[in-house]
């Protein structure tokens, strides 16, 4: 159900202190912004308000959000663009929040739930 959308990896080489080793490290990820998926938001996402499916099966519009998977857990929200203002930050997040609302029927989500994650 996840869906990445063109990530591109840079790769850059830091000596590691002390071994001098070389070490190739993924210096750009994409910021997403979005709340972890609970047993209980997990219930609410399989049992969505009618007509609200849209908001989290699209694809990639920016009025839609997506699941992704980071390790074993799962987060829905969005993917922010490179040079995204930071005081858009607080907007996307208040989004999130309504949509994950809205399709939750209802269910208070606390903007405190929404975090930034690189992935």
């Amino acid at each position: 159900m996840a869906l990445l959308l063109g990530l591109i990896f840079c790769r850059s080489s830091i000596v590691e202190e002390g071994t001098g080793e070389s070490l190739m490290v993924d210096l750009a990820k994409r910021l997403f912004v979005g709340i972890k998926i609970s047993q209980a938001l997990q219930i609410e996402l399989d049992s969505a308000a009618p007509g609200t499916k849209h908001y989290f099966e699209g694809k990639g519009d920016k009025d839609y959000l997506q699941i992704v998977s980071m390790g074993e857990e799962q987060f829905v929200g969005r993917f922010i663009k490179d040079g995204f203002p930071a005081a858009g930050m607080v907007d996307t997040s208040r989004n999130v929040c309504s949509i994950v609302t809205l399709i939750a029927r209802g269910r208070p989500i606390d903007e405190k739930d929404v975090h930034i994650y690189a992935c």
